[in-house]
C-alpha cells in the first residue's frame, strides 16, 4: 500500500478578528484516519462539510466519521445530518483510492464568546465543555478559530474548587483537575505527539485532551482566546495566503536587466486572480555604498515605496527581502557591517508601514553559510536585533541555509521572538523543476516529466546507492545491482536508531543488510530472497548504531542481480518511514517535514519559492504546481509561487493573460 501522509492543518485567506473565515481546501488521503475539527463560528452538518467530496450512499462502507463522547468513553458514527461543533474533534477515514479535498464553509458570525475575568483576550473566549467522570476523562477537541492558539493561552474554569477563577493548564495539572498536555495523531507513523505550553493548536486539527473533573470541581470549561500576542504570528502568516513572486525585476543588477520592469497593472492582475500577497525580491546591495555608513540610494527607496503603494491599492500583503547579496554569501565577516546597516535603513524607512508588510532577512543563505550554519544563526540574530530596534512586532521571515532547504531546518536556530515566520524554498525534484536551466552547471537535461501517481523512493530517504540502478515500474521500484557487493543504500534524513526493516519484494537475490553512522558499514543481518512470487520479509536491524545515517542492502551474488521492491518501511526508534511512495506523496511528505518543524518551534511556515521552469512540459508543470500548492496549504503553510512573468512565469506578459493550467493549480 502506498500511503499519503498528512499533518492536518488549515490555511486561510482572511485574518480572523470579527470577520468571516475563508478556509483553504484540506487534503485527506485514502485509507488513513485523520483527526479534524471545524474552525469558524457555527456548527455545520457532516453533509455540508463533505457532501461534495464523499458519496453519501457509501457512508459506513466507503467512508465514515466518528464523534467521541468523553463522559461515556464511546465512539458514535456520524450521520450526514449530524452537526459538527466548533471546538470539538472528529475522526474521518475514507477508502476512495485517492486523496480528497474538503472545503470548509464560510461562517457568517463568530461563536458566542465568554468575557469572564479568566479569559485573557479582550475580544473574549470560546468555551468548550469538559465532561466529569472517575479519573481521567478524555475529550476530542480542536481550535474553534482560524488562527492557531498557543496552549499556554488556554484557561480552565471549574464550577467549584481551585480553578473556579481560571487556571492555566499547568496550574490545573498541579491541582489534579486536568492535564497540561494535548496529543496530536500523526497518521504517517500511527503515533501520537504530545503538545504542551509553547506549542500551538492548529486550526482544522483535532487533539486529545485529558481532564479529571469530579463532584468536587463540578462542571468545567476550556477557554480559547480569540486573539493574543502569542498567536498573532500565525494569524499574520495567514495574511500571506497564496502569493506570487515579482521575480527578475528588482533583484536583477538593475531593474530591466533581466527583461522585466514592474508595472502597476501587474498588481491588478495578481489581485484580480485571487492572490493574497506578493513577494518582492530586491538586490539592495547594488544600491548601497561600499563605505560606512553604507547609505542606500534614495532611488531604490522611492521604487520600493511605489511597490508598497501598488500593493496597498490592490489589497495585497507584501514581502520585501534582501536578495542576491552575493558578496555576503562569499565573505560574511567582511560584509557583516554593511548588511546590518542596510537592514537598519530598510527597517527605519518602513517602521510605520502597514501590518501587512513583511521583512525577509536574506534570500537563500548559501556558500560560506552552507559550510557553517552557525555563522548564519549568529548573523540573523544580529540582523533581527537591528530590525527590532524600530519594528518591535513586525513579522520577520527567516530561512535555513542550503538555499532555504527543508533538510537544513534542524540547523536553523531561531531567536526567542514571537514574530518570526520560517521560510523554505521547494524545487523537488530538481531534475524536473530545473530541466534546461542554463544558470545551473551542468545544465539539467530536458525531457523530464512529472506524474503525481508514479511510484518513487520514499520521501524520507535519499538514494546513496553504489553500482546500483533504481528504475520505476508500474507496481514498484526495480533495484538492479551491476556487480557483486553493489549496494542499494537508503540515506536517512537525520541520524537515528533503526529497529526494523520490512520489504515486500519479487525476485531472487541474496542480500546482506548493512548499517553505518559514518562511512564504515557493519553487517546486521542477511536476507535471502529466493521465491519468484511477491513475498514480505522483515529484518531486525536494532543492531545498527544508534546514530545511523545509512541502511543498505548489498548484493552477495557472484555478478549482477536484481529484485522488485513493491512496498516496505524502515522503522527507527521514533517513526516508521515508507520505502515506496507515489511522486505526489513524496512532495507532500517533504513539505510535512517543514510543517512539523514549524509546529515544534512555534513558528508558522512560508514556502517563499516553488515553481517549475518553462522548459518542462505544461501538463507536468501544472500537475506539480497543483500538488505542491494544495499540500502546502493543507499543512497550514502560506506560499509564494516563483514567479510572475519570466522563465517560471504563471502570467504571459506579452498576451496579458494568465497561463490557465498553472493558475488553476495556484488558485483552486
Amino acid at each position: 500500500m502506498h500511503r499519503l501522509f498528512i499533518v492536518f492543518g488549515l490555511a486561510l485567506h482572511s485574518l480572523l478578528h470579527i470577520a468571516a473565515v475563508n478556509a483553504a481546501p484540506t487534503t485527506i488521503a485514502s485509507g488513513v484516519w485523520s483527526l479534524l475539527s471545524v474552525p469558524g463560528a457555527e456548527s455545520i452538518t457532516l453533509e455540508e462539510l463533505v457532501g461534495d467530496d464523499l458519496p453519501s450512499e457509501q457512508i459506513g462502507s466507503g467512508w465514515a466519521a466518528l464523534s467521541f463522547d468523553g463522559a461515556s468513553g464511546t465512539y458514535q458514527p456520524l450521520a450526514l445530518s449530524d452537526r459538527l461543533a466548533p471546538g470539538e474533534g472528529y475522526w474521518l477515514q475514507h477508502f476512495m483510492g485517492r486523496s480528497i479535498e474538503i472545503d470548509y464553509p464560510t461562517p457568517a458570525t463568530l461563536p458566542a464568546l465568554d468575557s469572564s475575568e479568566a479569559c485573557i483576550s479582550a475580544q473574549g473566549c470560546y468555551t468548550v465543555e469538559l465532561p466529569q467522570g472517575a479519573g481521567d476523562v478524555w475529550s476530542l477537541l480542536g481550535s474553534p478559530f482560524a488562527a492557531g492558539v498557543e496552549i499556554e493561552a488556554l484557561r480552565l474554569v471549574t464550577e467549584r474548587g481551585v480553578c473556579v477563577d481560571g487556571c492555566t493548564l499547568d496550574q490545573a495539572r498541579q491541582a489534579g483537575v486536568a492535564g497540561d498536555t494535548f496529543f496530536a495523531y500523526e497518521s504517517q507513523n500511527n503515533t501520537y505527539t504530545s503538545l504542551r505550553a509553547g506549542d500551538v493548536l492548529q486550526p482544522g486539527s483535532g487533539y486529545w485532551y485529558p481532564s479529571a473533573l469530579s463532584a468536587a470541581t463540578g462542571s468545567g470549561q476550556l477557554l480559547f482566546p480569540v486573539s493574543a500576542s502569542s498567536t498573532s504570528i500565525f494569524t499574520s502568516n495567514q495574511m500571506l495566503g497564496r502569493g506570487i513572486n515579482l521575480g527578475n525585476a528588482l533583484e536583477a543588477p538593475y531593474e530591466g536587466a533581466w527583461g522585466l520592469t514592474l508595472e502597476a497593472y501587474y498588481f491588478d492582475r495578481i489581485a484580480d486572480a485571487g492572490f493574497d500577497s506578493v513577494r518582492v525580491p530586491i538586490r539592495w546591495s547594488a544600491y548601497a555604498s561600499n563605505v560606512a555608513p553604507y547609505s542606500l540610494d534614495p532611488a531604490i527607496f522611492e521604487r520600493v515605496d511605489w511597490v508598497l503603494e501598488q500593493s496597498e491599492r490592490t489589497g495585497l500583503a507584501t514581502v520585501i527581502n534582501v536578495h542576491h547579496y552575493e558578496a555576503l554569501m562569499a565573505n560574511p565577516g567582511a560584509e557583516r557591517a554593511r548588511f546590518l546597516a542596510i537592514w537598519e535603513q530598510i527597517a527605519e524607512r518602513y517602521a510605520t508601514a502597514d501590518e501587512n508588510v513583511f521583512f525577509e532577512l536574506l534570500n537563500e543563505p548559501t556558500e560560506v553559510f552552507n559550510e557553517d550554519a552557525t555563522r548564519w544563526n549568529d548573523l540573523l540574530a544580529a540582523a533581527l536585533g537591528v530590525v527590532r530596534a524600530s519594528n518591535p512586532q513586525r513579522p520577520v521571515i527567516i530561512g535555513p541555509v542550503g538555499w532555504n532547504a527543508i533538510e537544513r531546518l534542524p540547523e536553523l536556530d531561531l531567536p526567542d521572538d514571537p514574530f518570526i515566520i520560517t521560510t523554505v524554498h521547494f524545487y523537488a525534484p530538481f531534475a524536473f523543476t530545473h530541466q534546461g536551466a542554463t544558470w545551473v552547471d551542468p545544465v539539467p537535461p530536458l525531457g523530464v516529466s512529472f506524474d503525481a501517481d508514479a511510484l518513487s523512493l520514499g520521501a524520507s530517504f535519499q538514494d546513496w546507492s553504489w553500482s546500483t540502478a533504481l528504475g520505476i515500474e508500474e507496481d514498484g521500484l526495480s533495484i538492479s545491482f551491476a556487480e557483486q557487493f553493489a549496494g542499494f543504500n537508503l540515506r536517512l534524513p537525520v541520524a537515528a536508531q533503526p529497529t526494523q526493516l520490512t520489504l515486500e519484494v519479487t525476485g531472487s537475490v541474496n542480500l546482506t543488510v548493512l548499517c553505518s553512522a559514518t562511512d564504515a558499514f557493519q553487517t546486521v543481518g542477511e536476507l535471502n530472497i529466493a521465491d519468484s512470487n511477491s513475498t514480505t520479509f522483515s529484518v531486525d536491524v536494532s543492531a545498527c548504531p544508534a546514530d545511523s545515517l545509512n541502511v543498505a542492502l548489498q548484493n552477495q551474488a557472484n555478478g549482477a542481480a536484481s529484485f522488485l521492491l513493491h512496498d516496505g518501511e524502515l522503522c527507527t526508534a521514533e517513526q516508521c518511514m515508507p520505502l515506496v511512495e507515489s511522486a505526489g506523496d513524496v512532495l507532500t511528505r517533504q513539505l510535512t517535514i517543514a510543517a512539523t518543524w514549524g509546529q515544534q518551534n512555534s513558528s508558522p511556515v512560508y514556502v517563499g519559492e516553488f515553481g517549475a521552469f518553462s522548459t518542462g512540459d505544461m501538463a507536468s508543470r501544472a500537475s506539480w504546481t497543483d500538488v505542491v500548492q494544495r499540500s502546502a496549504h493543507s499543512l497550514g503553510m502560506s506560499t509564494a509561487y516563483w514567479e510572475f512573468g519570466s522563465g517560471f512565469g504563471a502570467f504571459d506578459i506579452e498576451q496579458d493573460v494568465w497561463i490557465t493550467q498553472l493558475l488553476d493549480g495556484l488558485i483552486p
